[in-house]
């Protein structure tokens, strides 16, 4: 079965901010590997380092079997996509680590910019963060958002976690609404809240879309770990989560 990562981190020092995990394409290429991973999608963050954004776009254009990008980065940098448009995938905001409303003019504008694009947007949707309220990551922003600008694809990262059930609903009611699969189950393995979460994911197959979150996730085992929770599901159900919704919503 054709495994496609829809959520990858990797920089041009390997470094991954202030933690010892190993972002390295090196390290990455090795893991895809391991866990016979054959596409990834890199999310490279303009807030953090340029420098990181040019590294994904010139690897996807090197490898445009294997990789594509789908850059956190706003209005004022998007010349630096000029040339890679055929590797981009989407654009990505980050909330949290931008510290910016998801409602604020700036992510309004990546909003404008990925509609006329044709792109869709990742949003990060872990409900955590040191400096934005609670109640501005709340699901029912995202589905106002969602509501508001209908003509562009959202994909919720993490699937608004904790708020699994939220996201479920959101994703129903709302067909231009994804949700990825990374890095909550890390966390939520084992517990009843994931169990319900995968148990519905019978009625969700075509909005679901895997991912990892390397470099904070082992990608074998992570694929490994949903391997076993989305078991009981139809191959052909199984087959659209690992990578047939990618396709379609990346234009991979």
């Amino acid at each position: 079965m054709e495994v496609i990562d829809c959520h990858v981190h990797i920089t041009a020092s390997g470094h991954w901010f202030d933690t010892p995990y190993d972002a390295s394409v090196r390290k990455l290429k090795d893991e895809m590997r391991h866990a016979g991973i054959t596409q990834a999608i890199l999310i490279p963050f303009a807030h953090v380092s340029t420098d990181d954004i040019r590294f994904c776009l010139d690897l996807a254009k090197k490898q445009p079997k294997k990789f594509a990008v789908a850059p956190q980065i706003d209005v004022a940098n998007l010349s630096l996509l000029t040339g890679y448009e055929d590797v981009v995938a989407g654009l990505k905001v980050h909330p949290s680590l931008q510290q910016v409303d998801p409602t604020s003019q700036a992510v309004c504008e990546i909003l404008d910019t990925a509609s006329s694009m044709g792109k869709p947007v990742i949003f990060d949707t872990i409900m955590q963060s040191p400096t934005i309220p609670m109640r501005l990551l709340d699901p029912s922003v995202f589905d106002e958002l969602a509501k508001t600008y209908c003509d562009v694809t959202f994909v919720l990262a993490h699937s608004c976690w904790p708020r699994l059930l939220d996201a479920y609903t959101l994703a129903k009611a709302n067909p231009n609404v994804y949700l990825d699969l990374s890095y909550f189950g890390k966390i939520a393995e084992g517990t009843h809240l994931l169990h319900d979460f995968c148990c519905l994911l019978d009625r969700l197959d075509q909005k679901v879309i895997f991912g990892t979150d390397f470099p904070e996730v082992d990608m074998k085992a992570y694929h490994n770990l949903w391997n076993r929770y989305l078991q009981p599901l139809p191959k052909k159900k199984r087959e659209r989560i690992f990578s047939g919704n990618a396709h379609e919503v990346f234009n991979l």
